[in-house]
């Protein structure tokens, strides 16, 4: 029998295969992000109708008698499983019209929580003591219901979804040798190295076309590339802090860095070749490097995408001809695809590199990052002379008006987590293309930018003030975009009251009064109907946006209880300042007051 099997989502989960996940292994960890990229990676190749699409792979160790250890993959197997009982249970008549054979059997070793949890998930979607279970996986159901519901309402395609699921998504079942030691065996496969990247593999292909005998400028081409890989380290520090404030203060084309590369050599006092000035460690300023270098500042895009990013706004603005499907789709899946569309040549690739360059610098003065999962900076890589007159960098904020950078900061993050996934960064490209065609970036200028692209996003979703109003009363279903938008105009109102406030991730509408409210002693529990209110518990005066970890905490406690809880978005914050929020007669008549002060502040994008 062959240790590889391919195996097809319906044949991996048949009747009489048991997964254990073992001790050693760490706890599920997967968030919305992982999620929501694995739902539109299995989409996406169900639209383009590859035959048969391969998620990865599943180490497993055979114990025998169809039961397996679970060395390598339990993340995402963990995230199949889940996504089986959203299924089984949120669209049952979708599953049910074509599952006649699957069925979800994972333990894991020494976590009754975990198993217990997932087995409710599981059979009815719902865990029996939310006071003890894994939070992680509630998040996770809710994460995916989220994303299926998305789906199913903007593409009316999860019937073809599922099917493709069932018998087009394949994994690798891969079985390790019965005398392996399995747990030696787990830490080389979390230690191993990283394949070689799509975008090592374009950065060869691309510099190809520069003749070898040009090694100079070859070697241009990969020090700008090179440097530009890291998102999460400001380009300038790159370079030294005298080619920084040459480079990034000028507008200098290909061949301006290969002469200054030159004049570099000759005028360097060891004479070093230009291998020995690309290839020598870079000084970093201490303090700088190691707040650069901890990961404590994070980009919002990895550099696949930003590359395509870049490549849309060089086709546009050196007006080139690409060749089949003219779009340049910001998938990076389809990296090396997209950029196979350019007719490229020595000189087009000089030219890819100087726009290369400029984006990321500009990216790293005018885009957010991250330096906690709350916390964003808007800050510019300075060079200073230290007492002995020795070049050195610092960061400061990008603006030197303080209420200004925060604005910003405020007006940008909004979007990034409105926006996350890469797919749907279009946003990013336009900012980017905006900021290549300033000589100087105006500070007000980019406010009323950023304000402009604000109001198209609210209304390429609703056309009319009357059509967002209609469709807010409607509970999990109403846009997350709606949500953000109203934390920034309820912080842009009163900046003052709201300061420490931070936008993140987030993507779980959280009923604030709940749907099947827990028994309270003492506490109204009864639930709201429709009589009570417009949409009852779905009235868009009792929702907001939380995290899927707090909505699978909350969910079912009464207002009075989740008011010991940090509010993680300013519209739960001014509905947790309601003394009464239920269903008497002024806790319905608050939710109303609530509803009809947000409706006011949305209306503003529309005067």
């Amino acid at each position: 029998m062959s240790d590889v099997a391919s195996l097809s989502i319906k044949k991996l989960f048949n009747y009489s295969d048991q997964y254990v996940i073992p001790i050693y292994q760490r706890e599920y960890a997967w968030g919305y992000r992982e999620i929501n990229q694995l739902i539109d990676d299995i989409n996406d190749a169900r639209r383009n109708e590859t035959k048969h699409y391969y998620i990865g792979s599943l180490v497993v160790f055979d114990k025998g008698l169809n039961k397996y250890d679970i060395i390598d993959g339990q993340q995402r197997y963990t995230t199949l499983c889940i996504l089986l009982a959203v299924l089984k249970n949120d669209f049952s008549s979708i599953y049910e019209s074509v599952n006649d054979s699957m069925k979800v059997s994972l333990g894991f070793e020494a976590r009754n929580v975990s198993t217990e949890t997932l087995q409710d998930l599981y059979g009815n979607g719902v865990v029996s003591d939310q006071r003890n279970a894994e939070y992680s996986m509630i998040s996770a159901y809710h994460n995916i219901k989220i994303k299926l519901k998305e789906l199913d309402v903007e593409q009316g395609k999860l019937n073809a979804f599922f099917a493709y699921f069932r018998e087009s998504v394949y994994l690798l079942r891969v079985k390790v040798p019965n005398n392996t030691d399995v747990s030696a065996y787990f830490e080389i496969m979390n230690n191993r190295g990283e394949q070689l990247e799509k975008h090592e593999i374009l950065k060869a292909k691309i510099m190809s076309y520069i003749p070898k005998e040009k090694e100079n400028e070859r070697k241009v081409f990969a020090k700008i590339w090179d440097s530009c890989a890291n998102m999460n380290c400001y380009v300038q520090k790159k370079f030294s802090a005298s080619q920084s404030s040459q480079i990034f203060n000028n507008e200098i084309s290909f061949d301006c860095y290969l002469d200054f590369f030159k004049s570099g050599i000759e005028n360097s006092e060891d004479s070093e070749e230009l291998r020995d000035i690309l290839r020598k460690p870079l000084k970093y300023d201490n303090k700088l490097s190691q707040k650069l270098q901890d990961g404590s500042v994070k980009s919002i895009i990895d550099f696949p995408n930003f590359l395509l990013h870049v490549l849309s706004i060089f086709v546009e603005e050196r007006k080139l001809i690409t060749l089949g499907d003219k779009t340049i789709a910001l998938d990076d899946k389809k990296l090396i695809e997209n950029f196979e569309k350019i007719q490229w040549n020595e000189c087009i690739v000089k030219l890819f590199a100087e726009t290369l360059l400029k984006c990321r610098n500009l990216f790293d003065k005018y885009l957010v990052k991250r330096s906690s999962e709350k916390e964003w900076r808007l800050e510019r890589v300075f060079i200073d002379q230290d007492q002995g007159k020795n070049l050195k960098f610092n960061l400061k904020n990008t603006f030197s008006d303080d209420k200004i950078n925060k604005e910003i900061i405020m007006a940008i993050s909004m979007l990034e987590v409105s926006f996350y996934s890469h797919n749907y960064k279009s946003w990013l490209k336009e900012t980017l293309a905006w900021l290549c065609e300033k000589k100087e970036i105006d500070s007000y200028d980019y406010c009323n930018f950023l304000q402009k692209i604000r109001l198209e996003k609210i209304k390429s979703y609703f056309k009319s003030f009357g059509e967002l109003n209609s469709s807010l009363d409607e509970g999990t279903s109403v846009n997350r975009f709606v949500f953000n938008l109203l934390d920034y105009l309820i912080w842009n109102e009163d900046r003052n009251n709201h300061n420490d406030f931070h936008f993140s991730y987030k993507n779980s509408i959280e009923h604030h009064y709940p749907q099947n409210p827990f028994e309270s002693e003492g506490m109204s529990s009864k639930k709201i109907s429709d009589n009570d209110l417009n949409g009852g518990c779905d009235n868009f005066g009792n929702l907001c946006l939380v995290s899927g970890s707090e909505n699978s905490r909350l969910s079912n406690r009464l207002p009075t209880e989740k008011k010991g809880h940090k509010p993680s978005s300013l519209k739960q914050k001014l509905m947790m300042e309601y003394n009464v929020w239920d269903n008497t007669e002024v806790g319905l008549e608050n939710i109303k007051s609530h509803r009809e002060k947000m409706i006011g502040l949305l209306k503003t994008c529309y005067d």
